[in-house]
């Protein structure tokens, strides 16, 4: 009886397919955001197994116009998909969410002053370079590869200052203050990687809902530009 049973547990089994792998690329920046709402993604998709790559996004178009099997990319800004050659189509792109650069200042001030900064090829390296002008030859800088990795040289005093996103500010848990207030909003894009599977489809209609975009917003980020 007992190997009956096992056998009948075995045949039940059979009937259910093993979860695919469903690859998403994408900026530092929107980590908190995903790993967050991303229980909410896999419960409606039980046939997918949702694995994320965390990179700056010139390194991850790179990697995609390299032959990389992700199926989405979100991006930080939509230059860093040029790179990506015929992989990603231009009419695919979709605008996703908005971010603003932040600048971390110790409180009380710190001298003498480390700024860690992204290098210009990231999409907070360019905004950075807008808002300065392309200037730092009066501060001693940092480059680091995207704005977690400035966030982290911040948080562990090896920097005195960090140009990160508002999301990013906000889980600074060094005694800090924030400027930058006008800076210009850099906006993240979405897109899938080559002919979109029906996982894309859905996944890029998943960040669009109210659910992800509440919870987007409760994090700091804004809303898209208008088209």
């Amino acid at each position: 009886m007992r190997l009956l049973a096992l056998a009948l547990v075995a045949l039940a089994g059979c009937g259910r397919p093993a979860p695919r792998t469903f690859r998403i690329a994408a900026a530092p920046s929107f980590r908190t955001l995903l790993e967050r709402m991303a229980p909410s993604f896999e419960a409606r998709h039980p046939e997918l197994r949702v694995t994320w790559s965390f990179d700056a996004s010139s390194m991850l178009a790179r990697q995609i116009a390299d032959g990389a099997p992700y199926e989405v990319i979100l991006a930080a800004d939509r230059e860093s998909l040029a790179p990506t050659g015929v992989r990603i189509r231009p009419d695919t792109h979709q605008a996703f969410l908005a971010n603003r650069l932040a600048l971390l200042e110790p409180e009380p001030p710190e001298s003498p002053e480390t700024w860690a900064i992204c290098a210009p090829e990231v999409p907070a390296g360019r905004a950075w370079s807008k808002v300065v002008g392309g200037s730092t030859t009066t501060r001693r800088c940092v480059t680091t590869d995207n704005v977690r990795a400035a966030l982290a040289l911040f948080e562990s005093g090896a920097a005195t200052h960090a140009c990160v996103y508002e999301t990013d500010a906000r889980l600074a848990k060094r005694p800090h203050r924030v400027t930058f207030p006008n800076a210009p909003d850099v906006v993240g894009f979405a897109a899938p990687v080559g002919t979109p599977s029906a996982a894309a489809t859905d996944f890029l209609a998943w960040i669009r809902t109210p659910e992800f975009l509440r919870e987007a917003e409760a994090l700091g980020f804004r809303p898209p530009p208008p088209k």
